[in-house]
């Protein structure tokens, strides 16, 4: 069993994940509407200003709402608060120490993926929109954090 050290995650950090994680799965929302307009642009001129009005008007009140929907959740709160990540062979179980939260499991089949980022390693599981954001800074020593990598990989 692998434990870390009580760590937090800056509310900055984890929203710039969770809008990295939308716009790589919804990067089709944003083109299709853009695109066209930049093709009939070409004819057009109109169909530039529609584009840009896409772009600078709806666009952040989109992933504004992303941002509301998300990362004001409990589950983004919560993350943000100092943590402990515990990782054994049935899976991965996160406490809040000094907080009356109840720990949370992850069991090791709904671990979706894990992405080590150089400072940081991130646990899709299960829903890829509220990561684990772990940073490697909070593994007792570097083994530690390839061993945590290893065991859950493997299923």
């Amino acid at each position: 069993m692998i434990a870390t050290a009580p760590h937090v995650i800056t509310p900055g950090e984890y929203s710039t994940r969770l809008m990295t994680e939308w716009a790589a799965r919804y990067w089709w929302a944003i083109a299709v509407p853009i695109v066209p307009c930049l093709i009939a642009g070409y004819f057009d001129l109109r169909f530039l200003i529609v584009a840009a009005a896409w772009v600078f008007i709806l666009m952040p009140g989109i992933l504004a709402f992303v941002y509301f929907h998300y990362a004001l959740s409990p589950e983004a709160a919560r993350m943000t608060l100092p943590h402990v990540v515990t990782f054994a062979d049935n899976g991965i179980t996160v406490t809040w120490p000094d907080t009356d939260y109840p720990p949370v499991q992850i069991p090791k089949a709904h671990v979706r993926s894990v992405e080590d980022t150089g400072s940081t390693l991130v646990v899709a599981a299960p829903d890829a929109f509220r990561p684990l954001i772990i940073p490697l800074k909070a593994f007792r020593s570097p083994d530690d954090a390839r061993n945590t990598i290893l065991r859950i990989v493997e299923k």
